[in-house]
C-alpha cells in the first residue's frame, strides 16, 4: 500500500464506532442523567418544578437550534475545529452547571450545553458521511447508535 492509498482508506471501523458511539451518547447522557437531579436542583435553587424543568427545555431547544449554526460552519471551516470548539465549551458549560447558584445561571448554561453538544453530533455525523458510501455510512451509524 502506498502513501495516497493510505490517506484515502477509511479509519478501521471499530474506531468509528467507539468515536461515533461517544460523540452521539453525549446528547442522551447529557439528558438522562440530569433528571434524577431535578427534585433536588428545585430545593437546593428555591425554585418551582416548572421552573426547574425549563432548564431541561432551553437544552433541547439549543441543542436543535445549534444544529442549524453548526452544521454550515463545519462546512466551511471543517470538522475537526467546530468538534474541539464545540466540545471544549461543553466542557466549560458543564462546569458552570456544577456551581450555578441561580436559576438564571443554570439556565444560561444549560443553554450553552445544548448549543455546544450539537457540534459534535452534526460533526460527528458529517465525518461518518465524509468518510463512507450511503450504505456504509447508514451501517456505521446504526452500530454507533444501537
Amino acid at each position: 500500500m502506498n502513501a495516497s492509498e493510505a490517506a484515502t482508506r477509511p479509519p478501521a471501523t471499530w474506531l468509528v464506532v467507539v468515536a461515533l458511539s461517544l460523540l452521539l451518547g453525549l446528547q442522551p447522557i447529557t439528558t438522562d442523567l440530569y433528571l434524577p437531579a431535578l427534585p433536588q436542583m428545585q430545593r437546593a435553587l428555591g425554585v418551582s418544578p416548572s421552573a426547574s424543568q425549563l432548564t431541561l427545555s432551553v437544552l433541547v431547544l439549543a441543542f436543535g437550534i445549534g444544529q442549524l449554526v453548526w452544521g454550515p460552519v463545519a462546512d466551511r471551516v471543517g470538522r475537526r475545529p467546530v468538534l474541539r470548539w464545540g466540545l471544549s465549551l461543553f466542557v466549560v458549560a458543564s462546569g458552570l452547571t456544577v456551581i450555578a447558584d441561580s436559576l438564571g445561571l443554570m439556565v444560561a448554561a444549560r443553554a450553552a450545553q445544548g448549543a455546544c453538544l450539537s457540534a459534535a453530533v452534526v460533526c460527528g455525523r458529517a465525518m461518518v458521511r465524509d468518510l463512507y458510501a450511503p450504505v456504509d455510512g447508514a451501517r456505521m451509524m446504526a452500530h454507533g447508535m444501537g
